[in-house]
């Protein structure tokens, strides 16, 4: 027995003590000529010293290199030179990039004080993250009291998300306190936070009690199909799609009668439409002045909504002889319109002394776009019907109107 033991002693030392390389395997094959133990299997694998913290810190004088478990952290530990280095958080060599395939979190981390994930670049995106499939995040990170996520970039982007799954967000920040923010961008002369869609949403902010969006300073508005042009308002659809939209600005003034007689002659008891010679203004372009012998100077409304309107006219008589008389002006503010009856918006009296008369009146009336309005007189005088008015060419006779609120 002894003389066996012997022998099989001195084979081992002169297998080993000669060989460069060793192979521990079942299946025969030689070891790799870069390593000096190489060990290979498909169903076993190779079991470290495993300790405690307490037994690892213990260990005297260990050498560099030197690798256990550590069973109260869970991960292996190995020796710089100068200390222990944890395998499962030490820091990583850069370049570096990882493809994984898996259904859950590819990154998470969790600080309960300081910054979970700090990252700055100089040129190019300080973090970016892409996840294709997964309905899990490419990145989670949490933080109770301090930041969850920084990034910060001298030139290019901080953080950059990049969803290509519908429904999901290239940046996604939850905040469930009072005064806690879910994403927050600061910059001191660029742009903060950025989104950009060709198709979806670029920036969605939602709330159930709070302000889905607060902001201090200038906003902007651009771009897409809101057309945003000088002096336009931000109006919307009936499901809230915005879009910027120029107000209708109607307005005209007009004065002074045309000089042909039977265009200025009142027929008693008939309503004469007035016939203006000039206008002062007319924003919309829509108050005509007409020509002598037609229907009168007309309005037409461009858009359903509130007018206002503001007539005055002034006529004179020959009666033959100097003595004061009574009668009865009416200044009517007509609208005419197919499918609607004519109506007016105002009327007045007038007292007649002498050989003049003048009348105003001011009103308000709905309209729809295309009806048309127009200034008429009518004078009845039982006792004059052999005088008819004529209507002076002074600056006492106006029409103006005004859009005060637009209605569609």
């Amino acid at each position: 027995m002894k003389k066996l033991f012997a022998l099989s002693f001195v084979l081992f030392f002169a297998i080993f003590g000669k060989a460069q390389n060793v192979a521990i395997n079942n299946d025969g094959s030689n070891a790799d000529s870069s390593a000096i133990l190489d060990v290979k299997s498909n169903t076993k694998g190779l079991l470290m010293p495993r300790m405690t913290t307490v037994q690892r810190q213990a260990i005297a004088k260990p050498a560099m290199g030197l690798m256990v478990y550590d069973t109260d952290t869970k991960s292996g530990w190995s020796f710089n030179g100068t200390g222990w280095v944890n395998s499962a958080t030490s820091s990583i060599i850069f370049p570096y990039q990882q493809f994984l395939d898996t259904t859950v979190t590819a990154l998470e981390l969790n600080n309960t004080v300081g910054t979970a994930i700090l990252a700055t670049s100089n040129a190019g995106k300080a973090i970016e993250a892409k996840n294709s499939s997964s309905t899990q995040p490419a990145i989670l990170a949490y933080n109770q009291i301090g930041k969850s996520v920084f990034a910060g970039s001298g030139s290019d982007d901080g953080i950059y998300g990049l969803a290509l799954v519908g429904g999901k967000a290239g940046v996604h920040g939850y905040s469930n306190t009072v005064n806690g923010i879910g994403v927050f961008g600061e910059v001191s002369q660029g742009t903060g936070v950025q989104g950009s869609s060709t198709i979806g949403t670029a920036v969605k902010a939602s709330s159930i009690n709070g302000y889905a969006l607060v902001t201090t300073g200038k906003v902007k508005i651009a771009g897409g199909n809101t057309n945003p042009s000088k002096g336009a308002v931000l109006t919307s659809d009936s499901v809230g799609n915005a879009t910027w939209k120029q107000p209708i600005k109607s307005a005209f003034a007009a004065s002074s009668i045309v000089s042909d007689v039977n265009t200025r002659k009142i027929n008693v008891g008939t309503a004469k439409a007035l016939t203006f010679k000039s206008k002062t203004y007319d924003l919309s372009n829509n108050f005509s002045l007409a020509t002598p012998g037609a229907t009168g100077s007309t309005f037409v409304a461009p858009v359903d909504g509130i007018y206002h309107f503001d007539a005055g006219f002034e006529v004179g008589f020959s009666p033959g002889n100097n003595g004061s008389f009574y009668g009865i002006l009416r200044l009517l503010i007509q609208v005419d319109a197919v499918g609607l009856p004519s109506y007016n918006c105002a009327s007045a009296n007038a007292y007649v002394l002498r050989y003049t008369l003048g009348a105003t009146c001011s009103g308000d009336a709905f309209l729809k776009a295309g009806n048309i309005v127009s200034a008429k007189a009518y004078y009845s005088n039982s006792n004059l019907v052999s005088y008819n008015p004529i209507l002076t060419e002074h600056e006492t006779n106006y029409f103006n109107g005004r859009l005060v609120l637009q209605t569609n």
